[in-house]
């Protein structure tokens, strides 16, 4: 087991955003996290990666505890947010070498992947350039180079295909199989149903801050009594959207 969560919970003011969230993630595994803008994804991985701290219960990264042992927990961890942090004077290769250090890596082996995903996303010529004058779709790409340095032992994607083109993303697609084939555990958070669909093994729906289901796409079918129907019909039904009722949205002719 790679990630343990346990009973976590976390409070902002009057608001639970996340409400007793448990479920576990093996090595070699890929989890997709479902659940609509608000839901409480991204609270979750920023207490998984240590950012913010649980009100109660319990993460374990790769047998460390988050809160008690900090810096062990985070150095199992490739993390990409939603929306990267990085610093627009470096250039995409001195973020790389900058990810390296601080995670005590051995820099010519980073490098050496980083050269090979820099020109896979097309990249190679803006390794060089300021992180600054980079689109957002070329932030997401250094950013997901970072969060792959050494190919950590847990990898946490949120909402990776923001801002992707097509070919991003189906290349994304490919490195988290490969990710789950060298035996890494991945958590992928996303409200885009048919990425989640291509590449995870299990998938968790979260509404509200509760995980209200976990299992196989088919498992997760079954659970909420609707066998054999699409992950769509299942997700949207299952978070209390009516499908079945709308009014012409246009209007009648």
């Amino acid at each position: 087991m790679i990630l343990a969560i346990e009973a976590v919970r976390k409070r902002y003011d009057r608001v639970e955003a996340v409400r007793g969230v448990s479920f576990s993630i093996s090595r070699g595994e890929v989890f997709g996290l479902l659940g609509e803008n608000g839901s409480g994804k991204s609270t979750l991985n920023k207490m998984i990666v240590g950012l913010l701290r649980p009100d109660e219960g319990s993460i374990v990264v790769d047998g460390h505890d988050v809160q008690e042992a900090p810096e062990l927990a985070k150095s199992a961890i490739g993390f990409l947010p939603e929306v990267p942090y990085l610093y627009p004077a470096m250039t995409g290769r001195e973020y790389v070498r900058f990810i390296a250090a601080l995670r005590g890596l051995d820099e010519r082996v980073v490098l050496g992947l980083a050269e090979r995903l820099f020109g896979a996303f097309e990249l190679g010529a803006a390794q060089d350039q300021a992180i600054g004058s980079y689109s957002a779709g070329m932030r997401k790409k250094a950013a997901l180079i970072g969060a792959l340095a050494g190919t950590p032992p847990l990898v946490i994607l949120d909402e990776p295909t923001n801002a992707l083109d097509p070919y991003s993303i189906f290349l994304l697609r490919e490195i988290i199989s490969e990710l789950r084939e060298r035996g890494s555990a991945v958590l992928v958070t996303s409200h885009i149903l048919e990425f989640i669909e291509k590449c995870a093994d299990r998938i968790g729906i979260i509404a509200r801050g509760e995980l209200l289901v976990t299992g196989t796409q088919s498992e997760v079918a079954e659970r909420t009594g609707r066998p054999g129907e699409n992950l769509e019909t299942v997700f949207l039904n299952l978070v209390g959207r009516d499908t079945t009722s709308l009014p012409r949205l246009l209007g009648s002719k």
